[in-house]
């Protein structure tokens, strides 16, 4: 691939125009409405004159929206009936200049015992499908791009409905536990009000006894409580304006630095009073629901 190749977006499915558009954005730092226009233009040249490695690079980069069903094409020319977009200069792709894309496929890769760069591996089948004149990149799809999404059981990862976890490994061992399946930085998380379906699982209801350790209580609860006084949890939150406003109750409460209040009020599920009165985790409970924070308590055993 040696000649110079216009990257082209030769179609959106109607269904998908709203999640490209919005990817697109982000790619581009346009506004929707100018997204919106260009995914609804299909086809249209995105990119002209691009190197192969430059029009692989960028292909990589636009992968999402290829997954979402649109089609990229690399041409050796671009037909007199296609729109294109006027750049008053080369824009970025994700804030990032296109060289830099490049230079991300200099990364070697060990297979079969031999190494070779990225774009060894991927320019070369990029270009048969095209040729000479360039390339296409879509994806062949089995079923319609906008099927509801209609939620999938994960018994190997959900500690509280299997025996995944030995009856040891409760109280603060499972909450650390969720926390360590979903990470702070991780692409996929539970929502809020699952976390607080699932705090309900895990903490008894309060001024009711839990049951011995490893059992469950008539209500199906896994048994954990802290022995020795009360304990206070919060669930993740839903929105960053609400978790500023509780990191300063947080640390107060928790007696602990800012820093220390601020990672710890991006966890899934937040433990801020252990081994404390009944008094203490009453008045700290209501000090968050002054702001608009449900608190849960776990009474001793």
């Amino acid at each position: 691939m040696s000649s110079l190749h216009h990257l082209i977006l030769r179609s959106v499915p109607e269904a998908v125009r709203p999640q490209v558009a919005g990817i697109l954005g982000r790619a581009f730092s346009l506004k929707e409405a100018t997204c919106t226009a260009v995914a609804g233009s299909a086809p249209i040249l995105l990119l002209p004159d691009l190197t192969a490695d430059e029009a692989v690079a960028v292909v990589f980069a636009l992968g999402p929206i290829v997954r979402l069903g649109a089609t990229l094409e690399a041409a050796a020319s671009v037909p007199a009936d296609v729109q294109k977009i006027d750049w008053p200069r080369r824009p970025q792709i994700f804030k990032r200049d296109i060289a830099e894309l490049v230079q991300d496929l200099e990364l070697v890769v060990e297979l079969g015992g031999q190494q070779a760069a990225l774009k060894d591996l991927i320019g070369p089948r990029l270009e048969a499908l095209g040729g000479r004149s360039g390339f296409t990149a879509s994806v062949a799809r089995t079923s319609t791009p906008n099927q509801p999404f209609r939620g999938i059981q994960l018994p190997e990862i959900t500690p509280f409905s299997n025996p995944v976890l030995p009856p040891a490994a409760a109280g603060d061992d499972a909450v650390s536990r969720l926390n360590e399946l979903f990470p702070d930085d991780s692409g996929f998380a539970p929502s809020s009000s699952d976390i607080s379906s699932i705090l309900d699982r895990i903490l008894p209801e309060e001024g009711h006894p839990p049951a011995a350790a490893g059992g469950t209580s008539g209500s199906g609860r896994v048994a954990v409580a802290a022995a020795g006084g009360w304990s206070l949890f919060l669930p993740k939150f839903a929105d960053d304006a609400r978790r500023q406003k509780a990191v300063p109750l947080i640390a107060e409460h928790g007696r602990m630095s800012a820093d220390e209040a601020e990672a710890l009020s991006r966890k899934m599920i937040i433990p801020v009073l252990k081994g404390v009165s009944q008094a203490d985790a009453d008045a700290a409970r209501q000090a968050f629901a002054r702001i608009g924070v449900v608190a849960k308590l776990k009474g001793p055993e």
